[in-house]
């Protein structure tokens, strides 16, 4: 009798934990070289609340979170992608290509269109649009680094309907924070995908920390970045205003004849040996 009353014990206990919802939760850090505030914080909790997934945070502000988002999450993290970062992982299709290759040009660009001769606009545009350049561009992006910033995300998923603890961590400075590092059962992997960063930043409220950078917002400039360092050669040629050298403070810097159109600072195709050069 004791027997049986302690299997429709486990009975019900394990009924109960294959329906017990998803734990999420988010800790997103920033600090910065040399500045006044030197960190920011956000921490977020993803729960089930009365029949609905809900996101808190420190400021005990709740946002409700739609099922299929935690469901899209969990499965972008069980998604295995194979080597380093490509165009499957980033979403990068002919299609997507086409749609933002002139956008791409006026986003990076802005304010300076009109120094552009139109055959540096069409070179641009055409790269943009050239699978072979973009990918030399994705990898150089990837690759590329700086130092004055410092960004860091911890996110904790307890999945109780598997039994499952899995942590999730980047401190990575690009775009959708790739390579992410995800932990379970003690084993390691890298995931370069970026449906994780786009689905994670759903529970992320407007003003949190790093929230721009995982959801890949300036992607795309950063893109228009590689790219237009690459073209550098054949975008000189086509330049309608040769300019010359001068010296900017202790600093050689390249002037257009053309007044307003000087290219901004560490433009990368304006320094001789493709970096600052002190002047003699």
């Amino acid at each position: 009798m004791f027997a049986k009353a302690w299997v429709w014990l486990l009975c019900i206990f394990l009924s109960a934990c294959t329906k017990a919802p998803t734990l999420i939760v988010i800790h997103t850090t920033q600090s910065w070289m040399g500045y006044g505030d030197p960190k920011t914080t956000t921490w977020v909790r993803v729960d089930r609340k009365n029949g609905k997934y809900v996101a808190q945070n420190l400021d005990a502000e709740n946002r409700g979170i739609p099922d299929e988002q935690v469901t899209a999450f969990l499965a972008a993290l069980d998604a295995r992608t194979e080597g380093s970062v490509s165009f499957s992982n980033l979403g990068i299709t002919q299609t997507w290509l086409d749609q933002n290759a002139e956008p791409a040009f006026g986003e990076y660009f802005n304010g300076r269109t009109r120094c552009i001769a139109p055959s540096q606009r069409e070179l641009f545009i055409s790269r943009f649009r050239n699978a072979s350049a973009i990918g030399k561009a994705v990898g150089a992006y990837f690759e590329s680094s700086w130092t004055d910033d410092f960004p860091w995300t911890h996110v904790e998923i307890y999945e109780r309907a598997r039994g499952r603890v899995i942590l999730l961590e980047s401190s990575q400075l690009h775009a959708f924070m790739i390579p992410w590092t995800i932990i379970e059962n003690g084993r390691g992997r890298l995931s370069f995908n970026a449906n994780i960063s786009r689905t994670l930043n759903a529970f992320l409220a407007e003003n949190a920390v790093l929230k721009q950078r995982i959801a890949g917002t300036d992607f795309r400039r950063g893109l228009s970045e590689s790219l237009y360092k690459q073209m550098c050669p054949a975008w000189r040629k086509l330049d309608r205003n040769p300019g010359s050298w001068r010296v900017y403070g202790e600093y050689l810097r390249w002037y257009p004849p053309n007044p307003g159109c000087e290219p901004p600072p560490f433009d990368s195709c304006y320094l001789p040996w493709k970096a600052y050069s002190k002047a003699p």
